[in-house]
């Protein structure tokens, strides 16, 4: 998924793929699978602050920045709805990521 950015500016990326499908990489790999949600999860941050100090000109562009990294859509919004797929052993780790966020 890429949504449309502010003018002059190149389409922000989606969520990563770790993060939409977070329950299956952490049951298929389970020696690695929490340190690449951790990964996924440090590089949308990463993401949110360079887009926030690049591509916001204004209001509405700071809204749109927002909408990518907060929304429904968004890779913190798509594990959000997952937490009540992961097994227990993983919700209280993936919740401290979460809330970090």
């Amino acid at each position: 998924m890429t949504e449309t950015s502010p003018d002059n500016a190149a389409p922000l990326p989606g969520p990563d793929p770790v993060l939409e499908d977070m329950a299956g990489v952490l049951d298929t790999e389970p020696e690695r699978g929490l340190e690449r949600v951790r990964e996924a999860f440090s590089a949308e941050v990463d993401q949110a602050i360079e887009s926030i100090e690049n591509r916001t000109p204004d209001f509405d562009a700071l809204k749109q920045v927002r909408l990518r990294f907060t929304g429904e859509k968004s890779g913190v919004g798509v594990a959000n709805r997952q937490m009540r797929s992961l097994s227990n052993q993983h919700k209280k780790e993936i919740g401290k990521l979460l809330g970090q966020v």
